[in-house]
């Protein structure tokens, strides 16, 4: 062995450090071959296989490193990060877990744990692991950051803004915060706020990312020419895949208010190809969201529904209204009018009714699945069902003495079967709008990834889930015994007071001179649907008809639609 050669694990880990990280890996190999069972050695050397690329070799050494040591939760840390470049996300959330239970104190797990939580929109999960490091390290620059960035997704801005504010008092210099921090005031509508702070930030770095936020800021205020140049210098600098995507939908908004369709097109088709690769979109699966649609479409009928809510129970208390509809039909605007109204509690898109499904899905897995089994559920399944929908409830929106529940998910349209048989005296309100807007505003959306919205990633995925689901529609507007209410969103923006009067009526709660109101209610909060920067201003009608100025690029789902568009009255 030569001389220079590092002969001790101290001396292989001097040399880690210096950089000289293929004679690091050299000197842990040897340790290793004549101490087998050192388990530090084995852990630099997988710190040593993760810098340089290789997370497989990395994760069987630090496998090892446990085998030898359970009990060192730095060893489930790298694992975890290894875990993460090789795409296994669930396996390496374990691996952080395991660090936390040993060692609930360590940061650099809780970091890990956090941001994994945050990339995975698992948002109340990091806000908790973010919170701890905040708590006990106010300086960590990077949890607080991502801490204000998990507030901001949950829609809790006002406390993403004081934990902002409170880093950046510690770390006046961070551009990463005032980024976060200009987003949070945008969420809250405070333009004037957003716009100061992110030009504070591009003095200090004029980076892409920040150039992004203040595009996005400008096209709000309506300057797209502005915002345009900023883009232009984002995409011309970046070769980060999420600030292109991000760059390329804000290009298509822009193009859109510039009046280039054809551009704007372009723009977010580009986008919508680059979100496909991301990691994340591997984990869905737009198919399966098509098979649900289809295996009950193929269930749905009249005779099937009232044997299967024969057996249910009357409610001892008002039931609930499911509001639904197809993804950009309007359905935020109508909620914020029916939230302003004193008798009702409106849940945000964080729909009871989504465990409830999973909950039913299992208790039918043994009698011929879902909706097949529909018939087969038991009055004291029933009960437990919705027993778990009214506990689900009430998390979200509190107690509802004198309140009634309007759970508002516009994708529940497709499991209408279910609310019929839990909840057959319920009121459905269903919104409708041209389904050509409707396709083309999915497709200009940036949508939370699930296997139902990975399918707007292309124009033609687009046209077929609407026509899927709003043809399941259609079956259910001859199947359903529950009573059911359409509006059409032109309708909304042409007479609002007209049209929410005649969804309360049908609700049974009447009018109430809040509800003029709502707009003031919306203003200076966070809304959790993609439509937050319209439902706080003045009603416009600009959205209605957009497509016409896109009918060239619809073409592809024309054949798609026409059925639709004739059978909910668009086609005169």
């Amino acid at each position: 062995m030569s001389g220079d050669k590092p002969t001790t694990f101290e001396t292989a880990v001097a040399a880690h450090k210096a950089g000289r990280i293929d004679e690091a890996s050299e000197a842990y190999r040897r340790i290793l071959g004549s101490d087998p069972d050192n388990a530090d050695a084995r852990h630099m050397l997988g710190i040593a296989f993760l810098q340089t690329g290789k997370p497989q070799e990395a994760e069987a050494e630090f496998r090892r490193a446990i085998e030898i040591d359970a009990e060192d939760a730095r060893y489930h840390v790298n694992l975890g990060v290894a875990l993460t470049h090789a795409g296994r996300a669930d396996e390496a959330v374990e691996a952080f877990e395991q660090a936390v239970r040993i060692d609930p104190a360590n940061d650099d797990a809780l970091f890990n744990l956090g941001t994994l939580h945050l990339t995975l929109g698992r948002h109340g999960k990091a806000v908790k692991a973010l919170a701890q490091i905040v708590s006990r390290s106010p300086d960590n620059e990077n949890a607080c950051a991502n801490l204000g960035t998990a507030l901001i997704k949950l829609n809790r801005n006002e406390e993403a803004v004081t934990c902002l504010r409170a880093g950046l008092s510690r770390s006046p210099d961070s551009v990463r915060l005032r980024i976060n921090l200009a987003s949070a005031l945008e969420m809250a509508n405070d333009l004037d706020g957003a716009e100061a702070t992110v030009l504070e930030a591009l003095q200090k770095e004029p980076t892409p990312a920040v150039r992004l936020v203040l595009a996005r800021i400008l096209r709000r205020r309506e300057r797209f020419e502005t915002a345009k140049g900023e883009l232009e210098k984002v995409l011309s600098a970046s070769r980060d895949a999420y600030e292109r995507t991000e760059a390329c939908f804000e290009m298509g908004l822009v193009l859109d208010r510039l009046d280039a369709p054809a551009d704007a097109f372009a723009a977010f088709a580009e986008g919508n190809a680059l979100r496909a690769t991301a990691p994340d979109m591997a984990r869905w699966k737009g198919e399966r969201f098509l098979s649900h649609v289809q295996a009950l479409t193929d269930w749905v009928s009249r005779e099937n529904i009232e044997v299967a809510a024969s057996g249910s129970p009357p409610e001892d208390r008002p039931s609930p209204v499911f509001f639904v509809g197809f993804p950009r039909s309007g359905t935020t605007l109508m909620e914020q009018a029916l939230a302003a109204h004193p008798g009702l509690a409106t849940t945000g898109e964080v729909s009871p009714l989504a465990p409830v499904l999973l909950r039913a899905q299992e208790l039918l897995a043994a009698e011929g699945g879902y909706p097949d089994g529909l018939d087969a559920l038991q009055i004291r399944h029933i009960d437990r069902l919705k027993t778990l929908f009214w506990t689900e409830a009430e998390k979200t929106v509190g107690g509802l003495k004198g309140r009634r529940l309007v759970d508002k998910l516009p994708l529940n349209i497709v499991d209408l079967a279910l609310v019929n048989v839990l909840f057959p005296d319920a009121r459905i309100v269903v919104a409708l709008r041209d389904p050509r807007d409707c396709c083309l505003s999915c497709f200009m959306q940036r949508f939370a990834p699930n296997d139902a919205m990975v399918n707007f990633l292309d124009l033609e995925g687009t046209g077929r889930t609407y026509a899927a689901v709003m043809g399941l529609w259609l079956r259910y507007r001859d199947a359903l015994t529950t009573p059911w209410h359409e509006y059409r969103y032109e309708d909304l923006v042409g007479d609002f007071d007209g049209t929410v009067r005649g969804v309360l009526d049908f609700i049974g709660v009447g009018w109430d001179d809040a509800v003029s109101t709502y707009r003031e209610r919306t203003a200076g909060r966070t809304i959790a649907t993609p439509s937050y920067r319209d439902v706080g201003a003045e009603i416009f009608d600009r959205a209605a008809g957009r497509w016409k100025r896109y009918e060239a690029q619809l073409s592809p789902i024309e054949a798609d639609l026409a059925p639709l568009v004739e059978a909910f009255g668009y086609g005169k």
